[in-house]
């Protein structure tokens, strides 16, 4: 994706400019003052493709920061940030039945227990709780294997809205896919159903 999209979504994000659709249907009435970028990705592609253009872009707006946090760990620095492999889901109705297994080998690869070896997760909920944000999502599947952390960001009552970026090709495209997979992370249907933006104001990721 180029850098130019992205500080094009940036600007929309912390600006009401361009986004009036979603302000006149009663869902953004407060200033954005700070970004949070959760990044999936174990690389440092990000970092090198856009986060420095990102923090450049910002400083031409007043009072506004930018985070970064590599939830699943870093490949560049694996002492304090180590990778996170497996599955993330304790919202299956099996979780509980594995919770009943004794010994730990069987909980290796859940991503809820080693998320508890850095603070970051912890710093994703400490932001989600001071105060109402918007969730965009660039690239991400929304697949059940992060279902408790979406779970836990997406039906937070701070939470006022979740807009998916989508792929378009000729004859298609994947807005559905994501949706379908965002429902799957909700356990209120009403709350998947007030929050998650329409396709038609919606954009492409390209």
């Amino acid at each position: 994706m180029k850098i130019e999209k992205i500080e094009s979504i940036h600007e929309k994000v912390i600006t009401n400019n361009e986004w009036q659709p979603v302000i006149s249907v009663g869902r953004r009435h407060f200033p954005i003052l700070r970004t949070l970028v959760v990044n999936f990705n174990y690389t440092n592609t990000f970092e090198k493709l856009y986060l420095n253009n990102l923090r450049d872009y910002n400083k031409k707006f007043s009072n506004r920061s930018m985070e970064h946090i590599h939830i699943h760990g870093d490949i560049n620095d694996l002492q304090n940030n180590p990778m996170i492999f497996g599955y993330g889901d304790e919202l299956d109705k099996n979780s509980k039945d594995l919770a009943e297994i004794k010994g730990s080998e069987f909980f290796k690869n859940i991503k809820s227990l080693n998320y508890q070896s850095t603070s970051y997760y912890k710093n994703i909920l400490k932001f989600i709780d001071e105060n109402k944000f918007e969730v965009i999502i660039l690239g991400h599947s929304c697949g059940n294997s992060d279902r408790t952390l979406l779970n836990t960001i997406f039906e937070h009552e701070n939470c006022t809205t979740i807009q998916p970026y989508y792929h378009k090709w000729e004859g298609g495209d994947n807005y559905f896919d994501i949706v379908c997979n965002i429902y799957r992370n909700f356990t209120k249907n009403a709350s998947f159903r007030e929050k998650v933006v329409e396709k038609n104001l919606c954009e492409t990721l390209t």
